[in-house]
């Protein structure tokens, strides 16, 4: 019954674990393979890190080190001496740190505080610096100044009393020891010195391990958000005066520990001479011997009487015990059995004793029931100890049982058995195990989920026409192939020259540009777009439309670009509407042409007038009626041609933004002759 509570419990904490901290496959794979992380810690930095009475390592920064560990299902050993084989260390180890070791987030901050004496107005002239038994702070002064003296104390008392009797002397605490320590600061009138400060609580990793940095990462933020550090941080700092002076308590209990030991000593060896004597009187005194012969019947007897009570009263907690009881011979004979077989499986008691035990159970069960001195290892000891009993109304039930010889008065031997149902436990473990499958399907499905979106984003960034790229502080962090066409780097490139976006913005282009990218940096716009001339690496020149916008990149603020190639875009867009314009003039043509007949017939008719009213013409007259008819004609022509115009076509004059109708591929002889005899 205990393993098997051990076994539900074991298996709820890891189903509650998962339903709260994701982990993926990477990680959980890393969890099976390193099943348990050691981290280095000291054991003199109270209230922080430091051994109890007991010699166990206690403190805050242990007890937020088992908490992160506990969201993840990891266990954690604690060492003080061994760093190269450490996975972790404590921040405030005195182990001097590689800077090229990855560091946790910082899971609490301490304050740092210094004091002098009212009548010390130079810190230079600062000779010794006085420590409450911690010596974190140790490093922490070295830091500071390495040529000061460094005093450390067991207690607070003992460092407030020598700083007092020093002229030149520091002290130098952290918040909780201010609190201990107040009364005394205030009563003094103590001054705060200048290097004061916070220092963060953090776990330094001792390899480069990504999944542990990430595993670490998760625990913490799980921490915080159960408000586990609060509450922690909270309960140490109730107990300030519990730890102020640790090590003077060790001491003084060790001593009393021995002084205990040596008296509990000598009471042993007084009763050991003392049982000696007794004896030695015993045997010389016979009517002693008699009177203890009475006295040890009179003790039988009373144990006989209390043999029956307590076969009675066995009796009675046997047929008031929730599992079924048993009692048979070494041939299989049930010789006793209790009600509570009546209420699980529906038999008589009174029906079955007497007869054989495969009346309720299978041979091979029966078998397993019999073999009590069979050899069963720990593997196979809840599974060698279950036998399936089928109920008297034909339902199959779970049974583990447990079975021991008995040598009776008699020398009979019988086979004593409890058998305990776990019908409901077995299914339950067994729909357990079916969640644990489902949750480890989801897992599976969403990992390939994730995979595949980044497979898909990978795709369309890498092959996207557009020039994609994330920038921040002035700088490029992410180009696609197509930026890098465009541009003509690549990004180490562009990271080692330390390019900035600015370099490839055309000059005509750049004080626009910055313009409106300084007011989309300053107002915090949430889209940035325009048109521009963009220059690469060759000093080539193209059309482009730039798009920005913000978005999280690694948990901070980046840029993400968009260039797009508009050349080709703006090219049909000027044809078009060069053409648009030459279709306006075409129909102006047309219209034109329509407006000026008649007028022009007219001028025709008038002309036929007055040339048939004047009989007697001269010869200038006749010359000016020709040239009227020969321009008139010419006009019909030239109208007659803008008419029939189906293109239209351009003629440079060589003059700066002028151009004409090209005519001289419409009848470009007839207008020509016509021209000519009217010059004539």
């Amino acid at each position: 019954m205990k393993h098997s509570l051990i076994i539900l419990l074991f298996l709820f904490l890891c189903c509650s674990v998962n339903a709260y901290v994701e982990l993926s496959e990477t990680e959980q794979q890393w969890i099976k393979k390193n099943r348990m992380v050691k981290i280095l810690v000291t054991d003199d930095n109270p209230p922080y890190e430091f051994r109890d009475h007991s010699g166990n390592l206690t403190g805050i920064n242990i007890d937020l080190i088992r908490e992160t560990f506990s969201q993840l299902g990891v266990a954690v050993t604690l060492t003080t001496d061994d760093r190269i084989k450490s996975d972790l260390l404590s921040s405030f180890a005195t182990h001097d740190k590689d800077e090229k070791l990855l560091e946790s987030r910082t899971i609490y901050r301490i304050k740092l505080f210094s004091y002098t004496k009212a009548g010390t107005k130079n810190t230079n002239s600062i000779e010794r610096v006085y420590i409450v038994n911690q010596r974190f702070l140790q490093s922490f002064v070295n830091n500071y100044n390495s040529a000061l003296q460094i005093n450390l104390f067991r207690t607070s008392e003992e460092t407030m009393s020598s700083f007092m009797a020093d002229s030149n002397g520091l002290l130098v605490i952290d918040n909780f020891y201010l609190k201990a320590l107040k009364e005394e600061i205030s009563k003094n009138r103590l001054n705060i010195s200048d290097i004061s400060e916070e220092i963060d609580f953090r776990l330094i990793f001792n390899e480069s391990d990504p999944v542990l940095f990430d595993l670490v990462s998760k625990g913490i933020y799980e921490a915080e958000f159960n408000n586990k550090v609060v509450e922690i941080f909270d309960k140490w700092n109730t107990q300030v005066n519990k730890f102020q002076n640790i090590y003077f308590q060790i001491n003084e209990h060790a001593v009393i520990y021995v002084f205990i030991s040596f008296i509990l000593l000598c009471f042993i060896i007084i009763l050991m001479i003392k049982s000696r004597i007794i004896r030695r009187d015993l045997l010389e005194a016979d009517k002693e011997k008699e009177i203890q012969i009475d006295r040890l019947n009179k003790i039988i007897d009373s144990l006989n009487n209390s043999l029956i009570l307590a076969e009675t009263k066995n009796k009675n907690v046997l047929e008031n015990i929730n599992s079924i009881a048993l009692s048979l011979d070494m041939d299989g004979k049930i010789l006793y059995v209790n009600n509570m077989i009546n209420a699980i499986l529906g038999y008589n008691p009174e029906w079955l004793v007497g007869s054989h035990i495969t009346k309720i159970l299978p041979e091979n069960e029966a078998k397993k029931l019999l073999m009590v001195f069979r050899t069963v290892s720990e593997q196979d000891k809840y599974s060698s100890n279950e036998i399936v009993i089928m109920t008297k109304e034909g339902l199959k039930k779970i049974f583990i049982f447990t079975a021991l010889l008995n040598k009776g008065e008699t020398g009979v031997h019988t086979i004593n058995c409890i058998l305990q149902d776990i019908t409901e436990r077995k299914s339950l473990e067994t729909r357990l195990e079916s969640y644990a499958n489902h949750l480890e399907e989801l897992v599976r499905q969403r990992t390939q989920r994730l995979k595949d979106s980044e497979e898909r984003f990978r795709m369309l960034v890498e092959k996207s026409y557009d020039g994609i790229f994330l920038y921040d502080e002035q700088q490029f962090i992410f180009i696609n192939p197509s930026f890098s066409a465009m541009s003509g780097y690549s990004l180490d490139e562009l990271q080692e020259q330390n390019m900035t976006l600015n370099k490839f913005i055309d000059q005509e282009s750049q004080t626009i540009f910055m313009n409106r990218f300084n007011q989309y940096k300053d107002e915090k716009l949430k889209f940035f777009a325009q048109e521009l001339r963009f220059k690469n690496r060759y000093s080539m020149k193209i059309d482009v439309e730039i798009n920005l916008s913000r978005i999280i990149f690694n948990g901070r603020e980046v840029e993400l670009g968009l260039i797009r190639d508009i050349t080709e875009k703006k090219r049909s867009e000027t044809e078009r509407l060069e053409q648009e314009r030459l279709m306006v003039v075409s129909q102006l043509a047309i219209t034109a042409n329509d407006r000026i007949n008649s007028p022009l017939n007219a001028i025709n008719g008038y002309t036929e007038l007055l040339e048939m009213q004047i009989k007697n013409k001269t010869t200038a007259q006749e010359n000016a009626f020709t040239n009227i008819y020969k321009s008139t004609q010419i006009i019909e022509t030239i109208m007659r041609k803008l008419k029939s115009l189906a293109s239209i076509k351009l003629k440079d004059y060589k003059l700066k933004d002028l151009q004409m109708f090209d005519l001289d591929d419409k009848f470009p002889d007839k207008i020509d002759n016509l021209e000519g005899k009217t010059n004539e």
